[in-house]
């Protein structure tokens, strides 16, 4: 009860009830806002030069450069973070995103395939590196690698998974194993 009391007898020593009231700040123009962010993001890139092995900073730096379009900025802070904690599947994963295809029938870059088996090495159990580890040799004609993986992804994935009829058949369409 005395709270209140107090600090309105000390507003109305000290404050002015009269005046009238201002916002704290008017909105930024889109342009300045975006010269604002892209000022904190270089600011953070800045403050990495001095901390180099933070890797929680270069994971930040590698979104923020996403955000901003900037995708191969974007992969060498990834990258980065990946170098200095090559055990945190989390940061592994961050990295395989940015180098993921666009659509299944693209290419899949060694580095996206690096990323995969830093995590297949974790998490035995990933689902998205089994698939495309084993599409990737699928695709180099290894039918020993797409198999492992494929059919390790069916044993994790659950009862009825949409995508198991598909992985089954392209079980089904590598050549038989020798």
């Amino acid at each position: 009860i005395l709270a209140p009391l107090l600090e309105l007898a000390v507003y109305a020593c000290r404050g002015h009830p009269g005046l009238e009231a201002v916002p704290a700040a008017s909105p930024a123009s889109p342009a300045t806002q975006a010269r604002m962010i892209r000022g904190m993001v270089e600011g953070l890139a800045a403050r990495l030069v001095a901390d180099p092995g933070a890797v929680e900073g270069w994971r930040r730096l590698a979104r923020s450069r996403r955000v901003l379009g900037e995708i191969e900025a974007a992969r060498e802070a990834a990258a980065r973070a990946a170098s200095l904690a090559p055990g945190d599947v989390e940061v592994l994963s961050e990295l395989a995103e940015l180098h993921a295809p666009a659509s299944p029938t693209d290419a899949l870059s060694e580095a996206f395939l690096n990323a995969l088996r830093g995590i297949l090495a974790l998490r035995p159990d990933d689902v998205r590196a089994l698939f495309f580890l084993g599409l990737d040799g699928a695709r180099r004609g290894d039918g020993a690698v797409a198999r492992g993986n494929w059919e390790k992804l069916l044993a994790v994935l659950p009862p009825g998974a949409p995508v198991a009829a598909e992985i089954k058949r392209q079980l089904d369409a590598l050549p038989p194993p020798r």
